[in-house]
């Protein structure tokens, strides 16, 4: 009998593996070569350094192609649910499909590991092996884990996927060993028999009998491995009805009998003690990773302090434009009717001069707006337009008609209900005959040229050749209008987030370009979560990746380019930390940090950034009588800046010419001996964050979701400068100055503020100002600034003269 062991490593070379269901999580890496794995019906084709998770209860197989060297780490799923405190886990985790810096970091541990195998024969049982596993386990549970919460679920389901997979898992998980039905399941959740043997199918992939056969074959293997109990006791104890039927579905499941189950287990740990087998193996992995230690991953190393030093000669400058603080989306058309939102607009074009206002929905019947008529009434359309235009600003009208929800998490949203009328091909193009001709009897073309129109694809329908097809004579007809109206008008389409679904965009594109019209701006989206698949279970998860931005963003310019429309301008015309409109993690210090770090990350990448939310007053509903909740938007519903919002003032006051930058600053010049730098501190979130359902994360306590509270120290050298006095100015958001959740704190967190409240809460959350003054010494000018954790700062430099 062999002992189960929490973790055990195993290193393979090239053979054929029967496909087979596992009893616990398999963490494969492959050292050299390459091959492919099949998970259930989907295929995998890894290469040299990809890793990839096999889930418990997955049927798979490692299938031969060109000679490889594998790893094997082998983690006991009942240990991995008790250390993440979580009865029913799931690993997503394939960096074939896709590549971020937390694969590095895997990588990184795993070859750690790989020591243990070579220095020692008993290594499986060294406390420092078991660390390292340890490591793993957090490393894949803090960066790849599915939770509940994450899994996508159709907005017809009566109540949320997550929360009715949970219950159907515990259910049977729980009752296995007995004789259980799917009647007695679907009278435990109150649903239909008809209705819960669907829901298996379309979200299980298999009927409820095929799946409780695989729960009880996954225990049923367990007890053939680690215990000595006959066959037939094993049968009856996770309850199979015969010996007989039991034979048979194992047989099925992993081509072997259960008998020869266990006596092939047996063998092949008398095979281990081949000592000359696994010395040539040991000698394979040694001659791979190399005499030096793998490098440990720099979270293991705690920093205090982290020193930015650089030097800049001011005449090396060039000329650049906003492309973060051009344009803020203000949702559906709807909200500009209503003075409160009306009032925060001008807030946000005073305060931080966004120029364009993107908005979407206009063809509702909200708005009189009928496919089966052929008189159409724009006043409300009209009322908005004159509203934008009087206040010195343009539109971005998205035409697409999209859904309207509150977002609580990604598997929680509160869809309103709208009424939305579905056009045919003649409907749409009479409708924007119509409204195009009424654009040009009601504004002049002067007007008319600076504006933009989107067109928003809905990516549900990205792989559905017929939709594709239906979007792009729609595109066709929509362009060609506009341009006979007025050929200057910008328009665009796309509106495709970027994390799934690479190979099926770059064919949609491809598609685009052998069209008469194109578009004259690519849109896409971006939130911070990725999407994947393992072949029946269909999930999205917030990213852990820091980075995750510009590496997808990277990947969506080549997608692009390598379709044939590497030449047009690509604009982000929606793009936030998450669509969450009830995580604190907006309120807090962090967000203003983080909208710094992705601008001068995407330096040179976009032409246009859109943020997703200019007001909380955008997402208000029945459960928002905070005076925070957690909304998106750079202002408060109540008017005042968030450090979001103070983001984009800071950034918005550079100059026009860039002197230099760095992954923590932008430094700017007016060219007339005046200097502007923006800085962050912004750190990375951690696993209390990702492990964290988005609505409750405790306003009292932001420090806990972040991995350190490092400070960062500025030591910055301008070269080539005017000799002589200089008047430093520095304003900064930190955890002493515009925390407007530590102001709200002192107010004890009272909801009913008043208006001498909400004024006093506007004036202590601006940013702190200090001035010093500052000498030449050779023509160079010292900047010496230190930013504590999350802190954002305006540093201002004017020449002073004698």
């Amino acid at each position: 009998m062999r002992k189960k062991e929490l973790f055990s490593l195993s290193i393979q070379d090239n053979s054929r593996h029967e496909e087979l269901v596992l009893t616990e999580i398999k963490v494969l890496f492959v050292l050299e070569g390459k091959l492919d794995v099949k998970v259930e019906q989907k295929q995998y084709h890894l290469n040299q350094e990809d890793v990839i998770v096999i889930n418990s209860n997955k049927r798979y197989a490692v299938n031969q192609s060109e000679d490889y060297l594998l790893m094997q780490l082998s983690i006991n799923y009942q240990e991995a649910c008790r250390q993440v405190d979580n009865a029913d886990i799931f690993f997503w985790c394939d960096s074939s499909a896709s590549d971020n810096e937390n694969y590095h970091k895997l990588r990184q541990l795993l070859k750690h590991l790989l020591k243990h195998y070579i220095e020692k024969r008993d290594y499986e049982h060294t406390f420092g092996f078991m660390s390292d596993c340890y490591a793993v386990l957090h490393q894949l549970s803090v960066n790849f884990m599915v939770n509940s919460t994450d899994y996508q679920y159709s907005e017809d389901d009566e109540d949320p996927y997550g929360e009715r997979i949970g219950q159907i898992n515990q259910y049977i998980h729980s009752n296995y060993s007995q004789p259980i039905s799917i009647k007695e399941l679907s009278d435990q959740l109150y649903l239909s028999n008809g209705y819960l043997s669907r829901f298996f199918k379309k979200n299980y992939g298999m009927t409820f009998g095929s799946y409780l056969t695989n729960v009880r074959i996954f225990h049923a293997s367990d007890e053939l491995l680690y215990t000595d109990i006959p066959i037939t006791a094993v049968a009856y104890n996770c309850g199979f009805t015969s010996v007989a039927f039991f034979n048979k579905v194992f047989k099925k499941s992993y081509g072997l009998t259960p008998s020869e189950f266990r006596r092939q287990a047996a063998a092949e740990d008398n095979m281990q003690d081949d000592i000359t087998k696994a010395a040539a193996l040991k000698k394979r992995v040694e001659e791979i990773i190399g005499d030096d230690e793998p490098p440990v991953p720099e979270e293991w190393e705690e920093k205090k302090v982290e020193i930015c030093k650089a030097q800049y000669f001011v005449e090396q400058k060039e000329i650049f434009q906003n492309y973060w603080g051009d344009t803020i989306n203000l949702g559906e058309a709807e909200n500009l009717l209503h003075s409160s939102v009306q009032g925060h607009l001008l807030i946000l074009q005073r305060t931080l001069g966004f120029k364009y206002i993107r908005f979407w929905n206009i063809f509702t019947e909200d708005f009189y707006i009928k496919p089966d008529l052929d008189h159409y009434d724009f006043s409300r359309i009209d009322a908005v337009l004159d509203f934008v235009l009087e206040q010195g600003m343009l539109p971005h009208i998205d035409l697409g008609i999209r859904p309207v929800s509150i977002c609580y998490t990604v598997g929680e949203a509160v869809t309103k209900k709208k009424h939305f009328s579905e056009y045919t091909s003649e409907q749409w193009e009479r409708l924007m005959k119509v409204f195009v001709r009424h654009l040009g009897m009601r504004y002049e073309q002067t007007t008319l040229k600076s504006w933009r129109f989107e067109l928003w694809f809905n990516e549900a329908y990205r792989d559905d050749s017929i939709e594709r097809k239906k979007y792009l004579d729609r595109f066709e007809i929509t362009c060609r209008i506009i341009k006979e109206c007025n050929k200057d008008i910008k328009v665009g389409g796309y509106g495709i987030r970027m994390d799934y679904g690479r190979a099926d965009r770059k064919e949609f594109l491809s598609m685009w370009t052998k069209r008469e019209y194109q578009p004259d701006f690519i849109s896409i989206y971006y939130n911070s979560y990725e999407r994947g698949s393992d072949g029946l279970d269909t999930f999205a998860k917030r990213s852990s990746d820091d980075d995750g931005f510009v590496h997808l963003i990277e990947k969506e310019l080549a997608v692009i380019s390598a379709a044939g429309m590497g030449g047009l301008p690509v604009y982000i015309t929606h793009w936030n930390l998450t669509p969450s409109d009830r995580n604190y993690i907006h309120d807090s210090n962090f967000k203003g940090a983080y909208i710094v770090k992705n601008v001068i990350d995407l330096w040179g990448k976009t032409a246009s950034m859109a943020y997703s939310v200019g007001s909380d007053i955008q997402c208000v509903s029945f459960d928002t009588p905070k005076v925070l909740f957690g909304g998106g938007g750079l202002l408060a519903k109540d008017g005042f800046l968030k450090p979001s919002g103070f983001a984009f003032y800071f950034l918005n006051r550079l100059f026009p010419c860039l002197v230099g930058k760095d992954k923590n600053y932008l430094i700017t010049t007016d060219g007339h001996d005046n200097y502007r730098i923006v800085c962050h501190n912004q750190q990375k979130l951690n696993y209390n964050y990702y492990l964290t359902p988005e609505t409750d994360l405790e306003k009292e306590s932001m420090w806990k979701y972040y991995e350190s509270r490092c400070k960062l120290k500025l030591q910055l050298q301008l070269q080539g400068v005017r000799e002589g006095n200089y008047c430093i100015k520095v304003n900064r958001i930190n955890d002493w100055n515009g925390n407007v959740l530590g102001i709200w704190k002192e107010m004890g967190y009272e909801n009913e503020l008043s208006k001498n409240d909400i004024r006093h809460f506007r004036r202590v959350c601006e940013p702190k100002l200090t001035i010093k003054e500052a000498n030449t010494q050779n023509g160079m000018l010292a900047v010496d600034e230190d930013l504590s954790a999350n802190e954002i700062a305006l540093i201002s430099i004017k020449y002073v003269m004698s």
